[in-house]
């Protein structure tokens, strides 16, 4: 086998290189998914859920009570 034949190193610069950019990519798909998830409209929708939720399961209040107190007289 001839020294020209041989496959060449990969520098270490290169591999560097290939290994920091999918973290790259990860974080800001991260950094993404948290500003979408920090928005308002998100916020007010997961705080209709938890109340829903916790109507539903009558860990504060009871339905009928909810509904007694809604309902105009």
């Amino acid at each position: 086998m001839h020294s020209d034949d041989r496959i060449p190193s990969v520098p270490a610069p290169l591999l560097a290189c290939h290994i920091v950019a999918p973290l790259l990519l990860a974080s800001w798909l991260w950094a993404k998914t948290w500003a979408i998830g920090s928005m308002r409209p998100v916020d007010m929708g997961v705080g209709v859920l938890m109340l829903v939720v916790t109507l539903k399961a009558d860990l504060a209040f009871s339905g009928a009570h909810v509904r007694k107190r809604c309902m105009p007289s």
